[in-house]
């Protein structure tokens, strides 16, 4: 059986699983190594076609077979192509059974098997700790962010950090302003009462003269020219007013 597959890449050799009576009938496992890559789907694929491809050629060269005994290929030789690998079962037998859950397989182009966790920037998901470092904890990767004493990290991931300094000079610059706020309308405050107080005084003032000026003399001229003295003046008008009036000569007429 050797001969008939010692030509494919990576022949390891084959498993007799049954032999049945009459033209002896061989029920057999071929094994091959491959070369470790990140599709083993498509590895598996095309080694399964390398030796269907081989059977075909056998069953070509072999012809009719009578005096010796000779390898014949049944149509769809192929029955099952299974792949005895799998990289998260390494995995989780070769890192400590406590962070097995936490470790994810990487294989390079290379065909190189790595076991990482999420710490790795290797893994395309990996956690980005920004300001910090990745640590495996018992509950899983988590970001350890660094200078506490010197900065705040709202944030799970240390991707946002306030200094403590900067708030500490904040906080009396606020003070200073409120303070400020505050001074500025209590100062606009007594100034408006001062000027309403003015406007108020001036108010006053304004009509007290208001109640002098509203006194306004009426004379009669005419009577006066006329050599008799007139009425004294009357408070009983906001006009000055002149009356016309004629003289004779035995008094006054109005």
């Amino acid at each position: 059986m050797d001969m008939v597959y010692k030509s494919l890449t990576g022949y390891k050799g084959i498993v007799i699983l049954t032999l049945r009576q009459g033209s002896i009938v061989v029920d057999h496992t071929v094994i091959i190594e491959a070369p470790l890559s990140n599709n083993l789907d498509a590895t598996l694929e095309s080694i399964t076609k390398q030796v269907v491809k081989q059977l075909e050629v056998i069953n070509t060269t072999t012809g009719n077979c009578k005096d010796t005994l000779c390898f014949m290929a049944p149509p769809n030789p192929v029955k099952n192509a299974t792949m005895n690998f799998s990289a998260a079962d390494i995995c989780k037998q070769s890192v400590p059974q406590d962070f097995a859950q936490y470790y994810y397989p990487h294989i390079t182009e290379k065909g190189t098997l790595s076991c990482l966790t999420r710490c790795s920037q290797d893994l395309p998901d990996f956690l980005n700790c920004n300001y910090g470092q990745c640590q495996l904890k018992s509950s899983g990767p988590q970001c350890i962010c660094h200078n506490w004493d010197a900065f705040w990290y709202p944030g799970d991931r240390c991707q946002t950090r306030i200094s403590k300094v900067g708030v500490g000079m904040a906080v009396p610059l606020v003070i200073l302003l409120i303070a400020g706020i505050i001074f500025l309308v209590r100062a606009r405050s007594q100034g408006l009462l001062a000027r309403l107080d003015s406007s108020v005084e001036q108010l006053e003032d304004y009509k007290e003269e208001g109640s002098i000026s509203e006194r306004v003399l009426i004379s009669n001229v005419g009577a006066s020219h006329c050599g008799v003295a007139a009425e004294g003046p009357s408070a009983v008008s906001s006009r000055l007013w002149t009356l016309p009036s004629r003289c004779t000569s035995g008094g006054r007429s109005l």
